[in-house]
């Protein structure tokens, strides 16, 4: 059930009560005389220091001369003053709220409000959207007509600037303090409550709801009575047509709070009155219902329907909206959440489609009245939509074929640029630590095993120092870890070990020159051929002009692998002051899962050495991992019937990461002899991708989505085992065919090999290599993924000895084939050919 109280709305109102009120302040001044008032003060500044406040402004144009200005303090008059400038003592360690309004000569024309000044700035918070605590203890009389009420202050991590008082749900007051009055008010019954607001127009949820006079004990579990007599009107109209209804009031033990309306089935707005007037598409018919709610949150039976216009239930209700189509996804990730933007061709219908029910993983997640849907899950996980459009009949089409996106995963912050210390007895040393995030959240900072003396200053901003000036009983080494972890999810983190030294020594002679490597979010996506450019700035001291040559060396092994670098420049010379280093990294026959990896630059001009370091996060190629599942009975899985455990918690549980070709059954009606064994009509059921299920090599039924056959295979199990060291879906391809070989035997139509031999009557044909190259290839379109292995699991058909001589030999053209045959992938030609790096991992029978 949707709301039945809109606190921003009220707001709003409650915020325009509170200028209405500053205007009627003024409105007992002399009227104004002709001509224009000032404009607005402008470049209002200041200082807070001790609970001290000085302001400066900028005097404003205006046709006549400025004659002073009013101060506001948190939204309320404070003072007037002559000049641009204002100075009072206010209470220390309190965050206030400035602005200022210029009036000229009488009759008084005053200016608009400045810009408001928020002061201290060491006060002022991140987030600026924190909104009040709820008022609490709200308590009331009602005595001859005067209400009175009073509630305990609310709290804010800046100021709360009033509070808007609500009468039946509806906006009535708005007071600074945390009490009202009023006289006159009557002596009904009425439900009140109140809603606190900051000086950044952050609005509270309501407080506890009071009812006076006192009812005293009730039940509060009765809900209306059902809305009656629904009657409305349509006014056609070019774009929209106008909608009125009316309906007969319902009754409560105590008193009805307002009325819920809705549309074919779904919430589209609240009254408080009898009425409602709204707006539908041109030309639409709609289903009309109305639900009345108490005070105390029951809420009617829906009142009868009411179809307008008039008679369109005579229309034939009974064809549903057509299936919706290309449905589509996009996902974003940031602070551990993955936003998930869904869109889909609109359906049809003879009647007009009233909206769409959205699924995830199956489940009903929402209704929506437009052709797209934004979901927020968690990160890294993966999640499967489909869309189903429905008519004001009630009438359901079928789901759209799933979509499967998996949200990319909630990196750990890093530090980009720490590096060594070296340090000279009584040396200042402040070290900024500014994690860095891919996510774009806030990162927290840990230090561990710092030398006595050291400071850890946060710095309000997303950052902290650390800081010391060591003396002579400091002299040493000293190794402290610093780690970044994730605010949202503290267990991702990535710690980091500097060394700072401490001497006594006399202090070098400056270097003729430093490197420096500005701290950014340097990504490097795996497969991008432009890689991460690294800006390295240059500084020379004094006159020195000699070359400086560059080079780069990964911190550890693991850190270079695959990583090719190049500078923009290895030499600088004369004046010439920058050069860049570019990382690139291909896709390599592994997937690789994210990680950040450390390289240290090196500036040399032949006689003094400097160094920078730099850390990368390198993120994996964003293309899922394919896999051909080729061979005989063992690959296509000729366990025991009943074997598969799919229940929650089974082995054999459905993985919404794994997904799996949806291939048509090894049925030989469909694949005769003289049949097109490369024809995708024939290798592929709809929808073409589906959530991986034993049996592989069956179809999933495309309305339950699910298969009814209980045997299992190899593949699903291998799937799960190689999930942990991908970042991607797993998208198997299954072709295999059960007493199948190279070897024309046993009667079969179809055999393995890469290559027609007609000069060996006991080698059959390549109908099953056409077959399994012709769906992988399909796969690899459908999905865009890459090809990281082909699974092979036969060889009894094969064993018998006149077909037994010529395995090895055919074995070892069909994986040069595949290799060869299969169409390039991200990872280009370089992996295609008869001996490219693309794992074949083959299974045999000891026989």
């Amino acid at each position: 059930m949707h709301p039945c109280y809109s606190s921003t709305k009220a707001a709003c109102r409650g915020l325009a009560a509170l200028l209405c009120a500053l205007y009627a302040v003024l409105a007992w001044m002399p009227a104004t005389a002709g001509g224009t008032p000032p404009d607005a003060p402008t470049n209002l500044a200041g200082t807070l220091v001790d609970g001290r406040v000085s302001l400066t402004w900028d005097v404003p144009d205006d046709d006549d001369s400025v004659e002073g200005y009013n101060v506001y303090i948190n939204n309320q008059y404070r003072n007037t003053v002559r000049t641009n400038a204002y100075t009072r003592q206010l209470e220390p360690d309190t965050l206030y709220s400035f602005y200022i309004v210029a009036f000229d000569e009488a009759p008084r024309r005053f200016s608009a409000a400045s810009s408001s000044l928020t002061l201290p700035e060491s006060l002022v918070p991140d987030d600026l959207t924190i909104p009040p605590s709820i008022p609490t203890e709200l308590t009331g009389t009602l005595d001859n007509g005067t209400v009175s009420l009073s509630w305990e202050p609310s709290t804010d991590d800046e100021a709360v600037l009033g509070y808007n008082v609500y009468r039946d749900n509806q906006y009535f007051s708005t007071v600074s303090d945390p009490f009202f009055s009023r006289a006159d008010i009557g002596d009904d019954s009425h439900s009140w409550y109140v809603v606190a607001f900051d000086v950044r127009t952050n609005f509270s949820a309501r407080s506890e709801r009071i009812v006076l006079p006192d009812p005293g004990p009730v039940d509060t579990t009765l809900p209306p009575s059902v809305p009656s007599a629904l009657q409305g009107s349509v006014e056609a109209g070019s774009a929209s047509d106008a909608i009125t209804l009316n309906w007969e009031a319902s009754t409560d033990d105590q008193s009805v709070a307002g009325y819920n309306i809705y549309r074919n089935r779904q919430y589209i707005a609240t009254r408080f009155s009898t009425q409602y007037r709204g707006t539908v598409d041109a030309g639409s018919s709609n289903a009309f219902a109305v639900v009345a709610f108490d005070f105390d949150g029951n809420f009617s039976i829906a009142s009868e329907s009411l179809t307008l216009p008039v008679g369109t239930e005579e229309t034939d209700p009974g064809t549903p909206p057509s299936v919706p189509t290309e449905l589509t996804g996009e996902t974003t990730t940031a602070n551990g959440d993955a936003s998930v933007q869904l869109t889909w061709q609109a359906s049809t219908s003879d009647v007009a489609v009233a909206g769409y029910n959205v699924y995830r993983n199956n489940n009903y997640l929402t209704t929506v009245f437009e052709t797209r849907y934004t979901d927020v899950v968690t990160a890294g996980a993966a999640f499967a939509y489909s869309i189903a459009a429905f008519d004001n009949f009630g009438n359901f089409s079928a789901r759209s074929a799933p979509l499967s996106l998996l949200g990319e995963a909630n990196q750990p912050p890093f530090f980009s640029d720490l590096s060594d210390q070296n340090l000279q007895v009584g040396q200042a040393l402040e070290l900024l630590l500014r994690p860095v995030d891919l996510d774009g959240g806030a990162a927290g900072i840990l230090i561990s095993d710092p030398p006595a003396g050291v400071q850890f200053i946060d710095n309000q901003n997303g950052s902290r120092s650390l800081t010391w000036q060591p003396t002579i009983e400091d002299v040493g080494v000293y190794d402290i870890t610093i780690t970044a972890f994730d605010l949202k999810d503290t267990s991702l983190r990535t710690s980091q070990m500097i060394t700072l030294s401490v001497s006594d020594d006399e202090p070098p002679q400056a270097a003729p020159f430093t490197i420096s490597i500005t701290q950014s979010a340097y990504n490097l996506v795996e497969g991008d051929a432009q890689g991460v450019q690294i800006p390295i700035a240059l500084e020379r001291n004094g006159e020195a002009r000699e070359p400086i040559s560059f080079s780069v060396e990964a911190a550890n092994p693991a850190d270079a692998q695959g990583i090719a670098t190049a500078f923009s420049n290895d030499t600088l010379t004369d004046n010439s002051l920058d050069t860049s280093l570019t990382l690139t990294l291909a896709i390599d026959v592994l997937p690789i899962l994210p990680q950040q990896r450390r390289f240290i630059v090196t500036a040399t001009d032949g006689t003094e050495t400097q160094t920078a370091s730099v850390t990368i996060a390198v993120t994996p190629v964003a293309l899922d991992d394919v896999y051909l599942l080729i061979g005989q009975s063992n690959m296509v899985g000729s366990s025991e019937a009943g074997a598969k455990q799919a229940n929650a918690g089974g082995l054999d549980e459905p993985d919404l990461r794994i997904r799996q070709a949806n291939v048509r059954a090894n049925d030989v009606t469909l694949y005769p002899a003289d049949g097109d064994y490369t024809n995708t009509g024939l290798n592929f059921s709809s929808p073409a991708i589906v959530t991986a299920q034993d049996p592989l090599h069956e179809p999933i039924d495309p309305d339950s989505m699910s298969k009814e056959g209980t045997r299992i295979g190899m593949a699903l199990s291998f799937a799960k085992s190689a999930l942990p060291a991908t970042s991607r879906n797993i998208v198997l391809v299954p072709a295999a065919w059960s007493g199948t070989g190279f070897c024309d035997s046993s009667g079969r139509i179809a055999q393995w090999n890469a290559t027609p031999t007609p000069d060996n009557p006991d080698l059959g044909n390549t109908l099953l290599f056409d077959r399994a190259v012709a769906r992988v290839n399909e796969t690899l379109r459908q999905t865009g993924g890459i090809l990281r292995g082909i699974l092979w699991h036969q060889g009894e058909e094969d064993s018998r000895s006149r077909c037994a001589p010529f395995y090895e030999e055919n074995m070892t053209a069909l994986v040069a084939a595949l290799r060869t045959d299969i169409q390039e992938d991200a990872r280009g030609n370089a992996a295609r050919g008869p001996s490219a790096n693309v794992p074949f991992v083959t299974g045999t029978l000891s026989r």
